[in-house]
């Protein structure tokens, strides 16, 4: 889709959401120091198998740097665990790694919720955009 940006050539970090005590883990760092040295790799260990597994992915964020903006690409709680701050604490948290940066998310012109939600964080409307789709989108910053 459009509002869609590609995932850059060569990225300053890149985070891996799994179990820090398995062999993949290790063979993808492994791999990726040796392939790209350079870059930061951060691991967010939960567990993925097992009793304890469900309750510990419950949501997740992805941001990076475009230009002079970090877009937050990505902002998902699981339905179980909605409305319950989840968001919040994850948006604040791009806040505190970024605090000198403008941040730029979008959402979907229905999406009351999320439209709510971003502007009590401080994400305020930039410009709306319709897809061929129908599809409209709201593109909001903050800082």
């Amino acid at each position: 889709p459009d509002h869609k940006k590609p995932i850059p050539k060569y990225p300053k970090v890149i985070g891996i959401v799994t179990s820090s005590a398995g062999a993949a883990v290790h063979d993808m760092l492994r791999i990726i120091r040796k392939r790209y040295p350079l870059v930061e790799v951060r691991l967010f260990p939960v567990r993925v198998q097992g009793v304890e597994a469900p309750p510990e992915i419950v949501g997740a964020i992805r941001y990076r740097p475009d230009g002079d903006i970090i877009d937050v690409g990505r902002l998902m709680v699981h339905p179980d665990y909605r409305h319950q701050g989840l968001a919040q604490q994850m948006l604040a948290e791009v806040d505190r790694a970024c605090p000198d940066t403008v941040r730029e998310l979008y959402t979907c012109t229905k999406s009351w919720i999320n439209i709510r939600l971003y502007d009590k964080m401080g994400y305020r409307p930039v410009k709306e955009v319709t897809e061929q789709s129908g599809l409209s989108f709201v593109y909001m910053r903050k800082g």
